[in-house]
């Protein structure tokens, strides 16, 4: 059990850590095709990213008003995030 709140705390750390990160364009990371037709702000999908993992860490521990916050804040920058809008429902 003590692992597992280990790995809760690393996906929030992690959010938190990275939230206020500003992502460039790698071309060595990014595959061309996907480079050349998307041109997403990579920034905003790095912080929806990080409200997604946080929102996956206050999810297992039980805390579902916040999870579902955090889920809601990455619906609002990722409209499409798929995994954010399946669980920010989990309760309701």
């Amino acid at each position: 059990m003590k692992c597992y709140y280990a790995c809760l705390n690393k996906l929030q750390d992690y959010g938190e850590r990275h939230l206020y990160d500003q992502v460039e364009d790698d071309f060595f990371a990014v595959s061309l095709p996907d480079f050349l037709i998307f041109e997403d702000d990579l920034t905003e999908k790095n912080k929806a990213h990080c409200y997604y993992l946080m929102g996956l860490s206050k999810l297992g521990a039980g805390e579902y008003a916040a999870a579902e916050e955090n889920f809601e804040k990455c619906v609002e920058i990722d409209f499409n995030h798929q995994k954010s809008r399946l669980y920010r429902e989990i309760r309701k």
